[in-house]
């Protein structure tokens, strides 16, 4: 009885007195009118006829939301279409221009369900009506950012299908598409057909597709692409500059990525810290400390915070190349920032000088790290026997080992 009074003032009735009616119908019936998707469908039919959209939302989540009075979903996707497209067919005079589907599309997609969102998407209606590309748009983004590849090219498939027309943002998403997967030269061909067809990349186009190149290894040409970008008026950003100074450091061009750096420096723009420390660490495995050291001052120029452990790799790799006037000025680095060298700390450097046999100098580190109240480990006590040894001062191992079992250092250690 109640669809039969809504269908019959569907035409002339007041848009408000009729939703006033449904709600009240809906406080008396209760349950049983929230279970009919005929009446839903009607309602929101009409709501969408008289471009009253805010409203439908409502109802349009009513139709799909998953009740716990009910213990299950409100209907299907094909449930849901059917009633609708059966609404559009007896309500004479009411034209579809595709919003109550679109409506129906984002009320999956904001309640997690995807895979609904695209099944609406795909499913052929009852109705002719074209989808908008404000809809295609989001429901491509929304496929790249969930990584459903599969869901992305049958979206893109039905937008060729019913020639709905690209932009900037479509092609973006389309080239971005073919870099997850991989595809460097059909996303190049795309790049190439969006100028053909009269549209300028913006900022995020050019971004994605040097994202591609640089991911395949093809840094040169990234940079080519990024000069075509400042050509064409267009100013990169920090992802722009990011993206290429990841392909120079994977190609362990350390000295181009530091230029790239430097550059964006120069350009007021920020570098995080991922990056230094990805520069740091690319000049240290180098062995070239001098230029890791330089980049650690510009990362603290930055405002970037370094941490203990950024400099014990720096230790540990000037240790490790035997380079002890660095080694120092590491460690005098590190007391001017006002931060405590940890018990690693005094360890690595004990072994850089224990390599060399200086074990004067590893003993004052040694007392030094005891009057900072910081405990020497097995570690650290085994590094000093390994330099003495070394040093054939064997009288001194010996007189190690007896404090150590005095003490039991190595027994408490080992049943750590």
């Amino acid at each position: 009885m109640i669809r039969s009074v809504i269908h019959q003032n569907l035409t002339d009735c007041n848009p408000n007195r009729l939703l006033s009616f449904f709600y009240w119908s809906e406080l008396k019936t209760r349950t049983a009118l929230k279970l009919d998707l005929n009446v839903l469908s009607l309602v929101v039919v009409f709501l969408c006829n008289a471009k009253l959209y805010g409203r439908a939302i409502d109802i349009v989540g009513r139709m799909i939301r998953k009740s716990s009075d009910f213990g299950g979903s409100v209907g299907s996707p094909c449930d849901v279409l059917s009633a609708i497209d059966s609404c559009y067919r007896e309500c004479e005079g009411f034209v579809c221009d595709g919003v109550v589907y679109e409506l129906l599309i984002d009320g999956y997609r904001k309640m997690g369900s995807f895979d609904e969102a695209v099944d609406v998407f795909l499913c052929d209606k009852g109705v002719k009506f074209g989808h908008s590309l404000r809809c295609c748009n989001a429901l491509l983004r929304d496929a790249l950012k969930g990584k459903r590849m599969e869901l992305f090219w049958k979206v893109y498939g039905k937008m060729k299908e019913t020639k709905i027309g690209f932009d900037v943002y479509t092609y973006t998403n389309v080239i971005n598409g073919h870099i997850k997967e991989n595809n460097v030269e059909e996303a190049k061909r795309v790049f190439m057909e969006m100028g053909e067809k009269g549209f300028s990349p913006n900022v995020v186009t050019y971004n994605v597709f040097i994202v591609g190149l640089c991911r395949a290894g093809r840094v040169n040409d990234a940079f080519e692409l990024k000069n075509s970008m400042v050509e064409k008026g267009l100013v990169p950003d920090s992802y722009t500059y990011v993206a290429l100074f990841h392909g120079l450091n994977a190609k362990k061009r350390m000295k181009d990525a530091k230029s790239v750096l430097l550059e964006m420096i120069g350009k007021g723009l920020r570098p995080d810290a991922v990056a230094f420390y990805a520069l740091i660490d690319g000049f240290l495995k180098k062995g070239d400390v001098e230029e890791a050291l330089k980049v650690n001052d510009e990362m603290i120029a930055c405002g970037n915070q370094v941490n203990l452990f950024s400099y014990n790799n720096l230790i540990n790799r000037a240790c490790e190349g035997g380079n002890m006037i660095k080694v120092k000025a590491v460690m005098n680095k590190i007391i001017k920032m006002g931060m405590q060298p940890s018990a690693g700390t005094y360890t690595l450097l004990i072994e850089g000088f224990c390599k060399r046999q200086d074990m004067v100098i590893a003993f004052e580190l040694l007392d030094e790290m005891k009057k900072k109240n910081l405990a020497p480990t097995v570690v650290t006590y085994s590094m000093i026997i390994e330099g003495l040894c070394q040093c054939r001062k064997f009288k001194q191992v010996n007189s190690i080992l007896g404090l150590l079992q005095e003490r039991k250092v190595w027994r408490s250690e080992k049943g750590a």
